[in-house]
C-alpha cells in the first residue's frame, strides 16, 4: 500500500539516492556531523503546495516516510522491540545505528517549474493540466519516441483515477 496517494502521474515523481559518504562539510550546531566521517541520512522532497496540502498533512506524510525508512534499514518492527533490533538480534554497534539513523525528512514547496518541457500543474488541478498538455505528451511519443511519455500515456489509460481526469 502506498504511503501517500496523489493524482500525480509517475513520470513526474523523481527519486534520487545519494549514499552517505565521508564528506566532512556537513555541520550540525556548529560541529562537524559524525566527526566529519559521513553526512547524515536525509529525505528531501520538492512538492506542489495548495490549500488542501496543510502542514499537518505534510507532517503526517513525513512520519510515514520516516517509518518506511526504518522498516527498510532495520526490517519490520515487531511488538515490544526497538528500531534496529529486528534481524540483528538486538546486537548492533553504535556506529551502525548512527549510520542508519534518519536525520531529517523535509519538504520544499515549489511555486512553479518546468519538468520534461511542461509547466508543473498546481495541486488539485491535474485534470485540466493533463488535458491542456495531452497534445504535447502525444508529440513527444510520435516525434521523438520518448519512452517516459509512452509510459505516461499508458498510465493515463490504465490508472482509473487518472483516466477519469482526462475523459
Amino acid at each position: 500500500m502506498p504511503i501517500y496517494q496523489d493524482l500525480t502521474p509517475s513520470l513526474f515523481v523523481n527519486v534520487i539516492f545519494h549514499p552517505a559518504e565521508p564528506v566532512g562539510d556537513f555541520s550540525l550546531a556548529g560541529k562537524l556531523y559524525n566527526n566529519g566521517a559521513t553526512s547524515p541520512n536525509r529525505i528531501h522532497g520538492t512538492v506542489r503546495t495548495g490549500p488542501k496540502r496543510t502542514k499537518k498533512r505534510f507532517d503526517t506524510f513525513a512520519k510515514k516516510l520516516e517509518a518506511a525508512w526504518y522498516e527498510v534499514v532495520y526490517g519490520p518492527k515487531q511488538a515490544g522491540q526497538i528500531n534496529g533490533a529486528n534481524g540483528h538480534d538486538g546486537e548492533m554497534s553504535k556506529e551502525d545505528r548512527r549510520a542508519r539513523k534518519l536525520h531529517i525528512v523535509g519538504f520544499d514547496g515549489v511555486i512553479t517549474g518546468i519538468e520534461n518541457g511542461v509547466a508543473l500543474s498546481s495541486a488539485y488541478n491535474e485534470g485540466t493540466w493533463l488535458k491542456d498538455n495531452m497534445a504535447y505528451f502525444k508529440e513527444q511519443v510520435e516525434v521523438y519516441g520518448d519512452q517516459p511519455f509512452q509510459d505516461l500515456l499508458k498510465e493515463l489509460r490504465d490508472r482509473p483515477d487518472l483516466r477519469k481526469l482526462v475523459e
